[in-house]
């Protein structure tokens, strides 16, 4: 099967506790050094699947692999047989792991990670370019005198877009399943609470347990709440108004400061 271009979303847990695994025998602890961590980002110690694989070497593993694979799923392995054991459970579901590991040279997650978003299709920004960072956003204050004459005092200025897909499956936004891979569960998870996240706009995505190529990832941003309604997104795409198989989604996002210690 041929590679699919879609925009991966992916997010971030914002303060993450350390966290106890024990591995191949050895106790090891996963930690975002920076506060905050996402599923995978370029940035080493900012990025889970890399800080696991980390550990895996700590622990004494010949050619540690801990990576995401086209699927969307993490993927590890070694040269040698490895049991792993979460002591701290929430490292084991942002992993997308639903138990202890027991010895073999690999092991691929059953799920999803829930701060993984496959949209499988290629979101179109309204207010910038693709691949650009999004539109300026000015924080001035002007005054006007009697003739005309404008002074301007500047702050600032932030970068804004607006995320558009259109007719987007039903398996891949929300059913009654809940699953990580949908949009909804996404929603819930982390993008309403502000967390940060990076987007990659042509992502090659399948069914596919083969190593996901990381194009260059824009971000990071959040969603902007001040532009959202409280109440979770839900619009049925033009000519499927009475049926629950296509909707669109916009997401206003709005650019942040990257998680530093």
């Amino acid at each position: 099967m041929a590679d699919v271009s879609s925009t991966w979303v992916i997010g971030s847990y914002d303060d993450l506790p350390d966290q106890a695994v024990t591995i191949f025998g050895s106790p090891e602890t996963v930690t975002a050094t920076n506060g905050g961590i996402y599923l995978y980002s370029a940035t080493s110690a900012n990025s889970l699947v890399t800080q696991f694989q980390t550990q895996m070497t700590n622990a004494g593993l010949t050619t540690a692999v801990c990576r995401l694979q086209k699927d969307g799923k993490v993927f590890l392995s070694a040269v040698e047989s490895f049991a792993v054991t979460f002591t701290d459970t929430l490292l084991r579901d942002l992993l997308g792991f639903t138990g202890n590991l027991t010895a073999a040279t690999s092991h691929t997650a059953p799920n999803q990670s829930p701060l993984l978003w496959r949209a499988s299709r290629v979101a179109s920004p309204l207010d910038a370019p693709l691949d650009y960072d999004g539109a300026r956003v000015y924080d001035q204050a002007t005054v006007i005198s009697p003739d005309a004459r404008q002074v301007t005092t500047s702050f600032g200025t932030n970068r804004v877009n607006r995320l558009h897909w259109s007719y987007l499956v039903a398996a891949k936004y929300k059913t009654t399943s809940d699953a990580n891979s949908e949009f909804a569960a996404n929603w819930d998870y982390w993008m309403r609470k502000g967390w940060h996240f990076f987007y990659a706009t042509y992502t090659e995505d399948e069914a596919s347990t083969a190593a996901v190529t990381h194009p260059s990832l824009l971000g990071p941003y959040a969603v902007d709440l001040s532009k959202m309604s409280t109440k979770e997104p839900h619009t049925r795409s033009a000519g499927f108004e009475m049926h629950q198989d296509y909707y669109d989604l916009e997401l206003p996002i709005v650019k942040v400061s990257e998680y530093v210690a």
